[in-house]
C-alpha cells in the first residue's frame, strides 16, 4: 500500500487485528467461535501486517491556519472533550503546549459525526464511520468529513452494502462464525431493526 500526501493513526481494531494475527490464534478457531477479526487475518499477509504496526497512535499537522491533533480516540472508552480544560490537557499532553493558534482535534472511534465548538479556535471533529452506526442510529449510509480553507462539511454518501451481506449470510449459513458478531451485520448491512435482533 502507498498512499502520498495523507495523515494516518492506528485505530483499536488495527491493533486487534495485528495481535491477533501475531498470536496465531487465528489459524485454528473453532466453529462457533470465528470473528470477523479472524476473518481479517486470513486476508491479510506479514507484509500488510508490518504496514499497520508503523502507523503512529498520534499524529499532528497543520492546514489552512489550523493545527490539527489526530487519533482513533479520546481515551480508553468512549469519552469525548467536554470542557476547553479536557481540551487544553489533551492537547497539551499529545502535542506540547507551544501551540497557541487555532486547533482541532479529529477522532474517530465513536462511530458518531459531529463537531464540537467549545471556545474560539478550539474544536474537536468526529468525521463519523463508513461503516456500523451506533444501535440508536438506523443511517445506513458512509459517513465522512471533508475540510476545504478551513470549513468543515459533515457528509454521507449511500453505497452498495449487497456483498457484505452475502458474505454474512453465507457465515450464518455454515454456522461458523459467532453469532453476536453476525447480528451487528445484519443490523447494519441487512434489514434487522436493531443489532440485538435474533438471526
Amino acid at each position: 500500500m502507498r498512499f502520498t500526501n495523507t495523515v494516518l493513526v492506528y485505530g483499536n481494531h488495527d491493533r486487534h487485528v495485528i495481535n491477533i494475527y501475531e498470536s496465531g490464534e487465528w489459524t485454528n478457531v473453532a466453529d462457533g467461535k470465528y470473528k470477523w477479526v479472524h476473518y481479517n487475518c486470513e486476508r491479510l499477509s506479514e507484509k500488510d501486517i508490518d504496514w499497520m504496526k508503523q502507523l503512529p497512535e498520534k499524529a499532528y499537522f497543520e492546514a489552512d491556519g489550523w493545527s490539527y491533533g489526530i487519533a482513533h480516540q479520546y481515551d480508553n472508552g468512549y469519552g469525548t472533550v467536554e470542557s476547553r480544560y479536557a481540551f487544553d490537557q489533551y492537547w497539551n499532553a499529545s502535542y506540547g503546549a507551544e501551540c497557541d493558534g487555532k486547533r482541532r482535534l479529529i477522532f474517530g472511534h465513536t462511530h458518531r459525526q459531529c463537531i464540537h465548538t467549545l471556545g474560539e479556535g478550539m474544536e474537536w471533529i468526529n468525521p463519523g464511520s463508513i461503516s456500523y452506526r451506533r444501535p440508536d442510529d438506523p443511517d445506513k449510509t458512509a459517513h465522512y468529513a471533508v475540510i476545504l480553507d478551513g470549513n468543515i462539511q459533515l457528509k454521507s454518501i449511500a453505497y452498495d452494502r449487497t456483498l457484505q451481506l452475502a458474505e454474512a449470510k453465507r457465515l450464518l449459513k455454515n454456522d461458523r462464525m459467532m453469532r453476536t458478531e453476525l447480528q451487528d451485520f445484519m443490523f447494519f448491512f441487512g434489514d434487522a431493526k436493531t443489532s440485538r435482533d435474533p438471526l
